[in-house]
């Protein structure tokens, strides 16, 4: 199968549950099923949403073999393996292959601002390592203060050809035709949108799916919005991109994400959400604007 049909649509990052601290893996696994029960084709195990900062190697490890177990064949399962040391994130991703990981995305490194040579050294090193492994970049810029550039990605699949995609979390559309000319616009190529709110325009213009945390509320109508952008129902999908906005909106305004998201999970399906260190619980102000939206929410589906 193509690394664009196998990471296509609605790839949910799953947030990590945690009570007293210590990770809750039944309520993981418990919602890691009713993701794909409710059509998702893909997850992302310790992306950004999943907290990856405060889980240790070797809980990565441990939720991605659960998530493996749960998905029993149903969809993918992408492994968030990104460190800031190269051995690091080898191992990790060495080792998450090894567990049944679909492939890996790996962040971009942070703090120390790499070129866009160090950068293209960085993942052919990576993908040199895990062979015939599906390895995504993960480029989001507003936490790593680097990005990788279009023209870098073409070079980079020049030597590199199992790198699968992009999760493409920056607040520029027209990012996606310059990556589909670097890259080549029939290449086997996953551009996947990394923010909600961008993610209609920017698969009106050639991306293959998407990473939202929004995913994690409503994931049958994450998908659904993928499955008539394909289908070419561009009005129905506009209506249903506005529908799910306040979704998006919360993960927008999220100064402490993924704080909201699992507030608003624990309204809406009773999982806990307790967040690691250095986040924490949610103030009243981001507690009213979950409850205002779940409420408006409803309101509208019972119309």
């Amino acid at each position: 199968m193509s690394f664009r049909e196998r990471f296509k649509g609605s790839q949910v990052p799953t947030v990590t549950p945690f009570v007293d601290g210590a990770i809750d893996m039944d309520s993981f696994r418990s919602h890691v099923d009713w993701l794909f029960e409710m059509g998702s084709p893909g997850v992302v195990v310790c992306g950004t949403t999943g907290e990856p900062e405060a889980v240790a190697a070797e809980e990565r490890l441990e939720l991605v073999k659960a998530a493996v177990d749960v998905s029993a064949g149903r969809g993918t399962v992408l492994a968030g393996t990104g460190r800031n040391r190269l051995d690091e994130t080898i191992s990790l991703s060495r080792a998450a292959s090894e567990a049944g990981a679909d492939g890996v995305i790996v962040i971009t490194p942070s703090f120390v601002l790499p070129s866009q040579d160090g950068l293209i050294a960085w993942y052919q090193a990576i993908a040199k390592e895990l062979e015939d492994q599906p390895v995504l970049i993960y480029d989001n810029p507003r936490r790593t203060a680097v990005r990788m550039e279009p023209s870098s990605l073409g070079r980079l699949r020049e030597v590199a050809p199992n790198i699968a995609g992009i999760k493409l979390s920056v607040p520029d559309v027209d990012q996606v035709t310059e990556i589909r000319e670097a890259v080549g616009p029939d290449a086997d190529f996953a551009l996947l949108a990394g923010f909600e709110h961008y993610t209609f325009s920017m698969c009106l213009l050639g991306a293959t799916g998407s990473v939202s945390a929004s995913g994690n509320l409503l994931p049958a109508e994450t998908q659904r919005l993928h499955d008539l952008i394909d289908a070419g129902e561009i009005t129905q999908a506009r209506a249903l991109h506005e529908s799910i906005r306040w979704a998006n909106l919360l993960v927008l305004k999220a100064k402490q994400h993924p704080v909201p998201v699992k507030h608003a999970l624990h309204r809406l399906r009773g999982i806990s959400g307790e967040v690691r260190p250095p986040l924490s619980a949610p103030d009243e102000a981001t507690r009213q604007l979950v409850d205002d939206a779940l409420a408006a929410w409803a309101e509208e589906a019972s119309r």
